[in-house]
């Protein structure tokens, strides 16, 4: 569950933190466009899940699903 970001109580600006954010809700609720925005305000990587397992799978998520 995300709570407000708090910059105070949150990480100095450019030090990285060392546990992973992971954003977890159904299809079409936003999880992208939160991630994006929440690592470019701690200035940290964003990783697509989806993205990952369809180039490791060689195939898209839906062709996953479908077998």
């Amino acid at each position: 569950m995300l709570q407000s970001h708090n910059p105070d109580t949150g990480p100095a600006k450019g030090q990285r933190t060392h546990r992973p954010i992971v954003l977890v809700g159904l299809m079409g609720v936003g999880k992208t466009t939160v991630g994006r925005r929440l690592a470019q305000r701690l200035r940290l990587p964003f990783v697509d899940a989806d993205h990952e397992i369809e180039a490791a799978a060689g195939m898209t998520v839906a062709e996953i699903f479908e077998r």
